[in-house]
């Protein structure tokens, strides 16, 4: 019987972990577009980080409650619970807006034809290797990008207007990926800006128009309901 190595073992779960995360990235695309919520470039390499990073806090929370209870002396655990929290924290505050890749909403039959061609690669006994579904998943997932980048050109190019909530006018030019954002009321009736436009304007714009930045905008109300407007706004969207 021939021995694996170490290496091997761990390039074999490595290899088991790059594919489940591309799976689960592939399988959660069509919701993430339907719903016009941005897909962060950055998953994977997160997902690397956090999972061994969670295993580590687990350990510790574990180990000093523990401790405590039994009224063991844990001074030097909790410094190192301390001081890996903060490392934690670190990696936390460096995610970036800029990481997230927003992608306008195709046709629903689409959304639903890239859920089934998931479903067979991962069903179809063609694929039973771990190489073979790997290489079916990323050739998916090649396809995708593909497909959104063309689809990104295509809804550049189309001058668009549409209407949200009856209350806001959003006019997008030809061959531009800025709009033009006329508010009639919509903001004044809100009490949290930073959540209406969080989840209701930002999610209707995504599915929309795409990833788009904002030309120039017009509010009605006062200068202190404009400012508040622009920097809700901002936060949420990039300005061009």
């Amino acid at each position: 019987m021939k021995k694996i190595s170490f290496a091997q073992k761990i390039a074999s779960h490595l290899g088991s972990f790059t594919l489940t995360q591309l799976t689960f990235t592939v399988a959660s695309l069509p919701i993430l577009v339907g719903w016009g919520i941005g897909i962060s470039c950055m998953s994977i390499v997160g997902n690397v980080l956090f999972t061994p990073l969670l295993a580590v806090f687990l350990f510790l929370s574990s180990l000093l409650f523990f401790t405590e209870l039994l009224r063991i002396p844990n001074s030097f655990i909790a410094f190192l619970l301390e001081k890996f929290t903060v490392i934690w924290d670190y990696f936390l505050n460096m995610g970036n807006h800029s990481w997230l890749i927003f992608c306008a909403r195709p046709p629903v039959w689409v959304l639903f034809v890239i859920f089934v061609c998931t479903l067979y690669v991962l069903l179809n006994k063609r694929f039973t290797k771990k190489r073979e579904r790997f290489l079916g998943i990323l050739g998916l997932l090649c396809g995708c990008i593909v497909f959104f980048s063309f689809f990104h050109l295509y809804k550049k190019i189309q001058p668009d207007m549409a209407r949200f909530n009856n209350k806001v006018y959003v006019i997008k030019p030809a061959h531009s990926s800025s709009i033009i954002l006329v508010d009639t009321g919509y903001f004044s009736r809100k009490k949290s800006l930073e959540k209406a436009i969080e989840c209701e304007l930002r999610p209707w714009i995504v599915k929309r128009f795409g990833a788009v930045s904002i030309q120039e905008f017009r509010v009605s109300g006062s200068r202190r309901q404009v400012a508040r407007v622009a920097r809700a706004l901002k936060d949420a969207l990039s300005f061009s």
